[in-house]
């Protein structure tokens, strides 16, 4: 059954997203390897986000394999709801510039093991998902926004 819900999702979500981001490794020195996504996910990527700068209230990035926030969202002045679900952003996220107006969002199951201080900063949610990651404290300030 678990099998099945699984091979739904990921139907739903390509039919929805395109297919999942194919990587390619690049050497870049000695021993050391670096991620790129292949072209077609970059525009694909960078078109929901500029769709977003030109009015869109809403934003969905879900199981894109982000390692980070790409920081051109940090530049949508009008954004009040963002879904990162299922991207593996492993770090703490600093919040401490943009989305001003961001009222809702969603981290859910991104491997974080912690929350930066710096979520104050997000003075307008209502609505915060940290389900399934890694989290063994809350820092105090994540109270102050509700």
């Amino acid at each position: 059954v678990q099998r099945t819900l699984w091979e739904c999702r990921q139907t739903f979500l390509r039919s929805k997203h395109g297919n999942a981001p194919s990587v390619k490794i690049h050497l870049s020195g000695i021993c050391n390897e670096c991620l790129e996504p292949e072209p077609e996910f970059k525009m694909r990527l960078d078109k929901q986000i500029k769709q977003a700068i030109y009015g869109a209230r809403s934003l969905e990035l879900q199981q894109l394999n982000l390692k980070e926030i790409p920081r051109e969202i940090f530049n949508i002045k009008n954004l009040s709801r963002l879904d990162l679900s299922r991207n593996p952003l492993n770090g703490s996220i600093e919040w401490d510039i943009g989305l001003d107006f961001l009222k809702s969002l969603s981290l859910k199951d991104c491997g974080l093991q912690e929350i930066s201080p710096s979520i104050q900063a997000l003075k307008s949610l209502t609505e915060l998902v940290l389900e399934n990651n890694y989290l063994s404290v809350l820092p105090k300030q994540i109270f102050r926004l509700f």
